[in-house]
């Protein structure tokens, strides 16, 4: 029962979106490689400011210029892909992986085109916290992740092409 809000949130998330999105993706601990993709999509639309609410967590959520959906190789873009391990779908205040999903608990920093938050994860019955940067290049057609381990010892970084599709 104390996941239900966050799953909730998750649920009214999709459906604000208008779309209904399989939890697809990496859960972000597989090593996985960098991967790029061809093609190109509208420029993404720049956030507002970040209004905080009571609980810390910004109205706004992540900026409008990273969300989306985003893969680690061309393949991951490719809708209807049941082995898109590399797609990582932006929402407001969610990340989607194929097996995980990470839930904004609080930002320490945000602007268009970088944000460092930390997340509270679920996926394959685990529950973990994790920081994670965000940081868009490639006039937002690239985005940089990078995940601190909550020991604060170990970083991954992966590298994301927007998907056009």
């Amino acid at each position: 029962m104390r996941y239900l809000p966050t799953i909730t949130i998750l649920l009214l998330t999709l459906a604000a979106c208008g779309r209904s999105e399989p939890n697809q993706g990496n859960t972000g601990n597989e090593k996985s490689p960098t991967g790029s993709l061809s093609g190109s999509s509208a420029t993404p639309t720049p956030s507002a400011s970040l209004p905080h609410s009571q609980q810390g967590i910004p109205e706004q959520g992540i900026p409008v210029s990273m969300r989306g959906r985003w893969g680690l190789v061309p393949a991951d873009c490719k809708k209807g892909r049941s082995d898109a391990k590399g797609l990582m779908i932006v929402s407001p205040t969610t990340i989607t992986f194929y097996e995980s999903v990470g839930q904004i608990s609080d930002i320490n920093s945000s602007s268009d085109d970088k944000l460092d938050a930390q997340f509270a994860f679920s996926g394959e019955g685990m529950n973990w916290n994790r920081d994670v940067t965000f940081q868009l290049r490639d006039g937002g057609e690239t985005l940089l992740r990078t995940d601190a381990d909550a020991d604060e010892s170990a970083s991954s970084r992966f590298t994301y092409k927007r998907c056009s599709n």
